[in-house]
């Protein structure tokens, strides 16, 4: 009897643990854009109607909490999910700084990190909490996101980057605008679905009234 009672539990427990299998993320199949409260910065998830996750500045520093949490509990994110592209649109703090908190509770980056191709060095702080966490995702290293990258996200809906780094898509050579500071060196990334236009645009101004632009002029310090 001691013996069949132990075989009869240990049956139980594989039963028990082979039962417990999470289920993976599933798409609505619509295009999702998500604005995470993450306080000074952004924060904004793209999900195209394919599933493709495209995570859009991390906030400040201890801010990847709230991403953290939006991903979990309000999408149904779970980290081993993970995130397809990972965009931070310019080298100021309060948009890269919670990016490490992501990595941390085990969001992985499957296929691209990117930034703007900036030319502002890399500080001690920027290494810990963004580049090498970077470093050690499927996806790799940090690098340039060129300008003219189309990132399908099924059912015909596209993330085309329109401007990065001082440099606007399909503009000629030596008509491309000054970047005057870190903000106007801001990722553009515009996304199309069918009859529906979307504009991401980190902290990017715009050029001189009368040139078709409102000479909006971002106002907060770049760090």
């Amino acid at each position: 009897m001691p013996r069949v009672f132990r075989l009869a539990v240990c049956a139980v427990v594989i039963v028990s643990a082979t039962s417990v299998v999470r289920a993976e993320f599933t798409p609505s199949r619509l295009l999702e854009i998500h604005y995470i409260n993450v306080g000074q910065g952004g924060g904004t998830l793209i999900i195209g109607p394919d599933g493709t996750r495209l995570l859009f500045d991390f906030g400040n520093i201890g801010r990847g909490a709230a991403i953290v949490e939006y991903l979990r509990n309000v999408v149904g994110l779970a980290p081993a999910d993970g995130i397809h592209f990972a965009i931070v649109s310019h080298r100021d703090v309060d948009h890269y700084g919670g990016y490490g908190d992501v990595i941390e509770a085990g969001y992985d980056v499957l296929t691209a990190n990117f930034d703007s191709g900036s030319p502002k060095p890399a500080t001690a702080q920027m290494d810990r909490v963004w580049l090498d966490p970077a470093a050690n995702t499927t996806a790799g290293a940090v690098r340039a996101i060129p300008v003219g990258l189309r990132i399908p996200l099924g059912d015909g809906a596209e993330a085309i980057v329109i401007a990065a780094n001082g440099k606007i898509h399909r503009q000629r050579a030596d008509s491309l605008p000054f970047a005057r500071d870190e903000n106007d060196r801001s990722i553009s990334i515009y996304v199309k679905y069918k009859d529906f236009d979307y504009l991401l645009d980190g902290d990017l101004g715009s050029g001189p009234e009368g040139a078709d632009c409102s000479d909006h002029q971002t106002t907060q310090k770049n760090f």
